[in-house]
């Protein structure tokens, strides 16, 4: 497969956590249906030092010019 497809989330809250868990659990299904691969590249946060599941630091961001202004999304 080719380059992923970028996905960005205001908010991993409740939807936002399952959205993510979502996208986790049905990657090889969704990367068929879409024909390339899906990356979570950003999620806007309140708290960015707080950890949470399938989600690593550098994907967390607390501005919104930091999701708006991603390339990759």
């Amino acid at each position: 497969m080719s380059e992923s497809v970028g996905v960005s989330l205001l908010g991993a809250g409740n939807i936002g956590a399952g959205v993510i868990a979502a996208l986790a659990a049905g990657a090889a299904r969704y990367a068929a249906r879409v024909g390339r691969p899906i990356e979570v590249r950003r999620v806007m946060v309140r708290d960015t030092k707080r950890a949470r599941p399938g989600l690593t630091p550098q994907q967390m961001v607390g501005r919104l010019e930091d999701v708006l202004g991603d390339p990759g999304t």
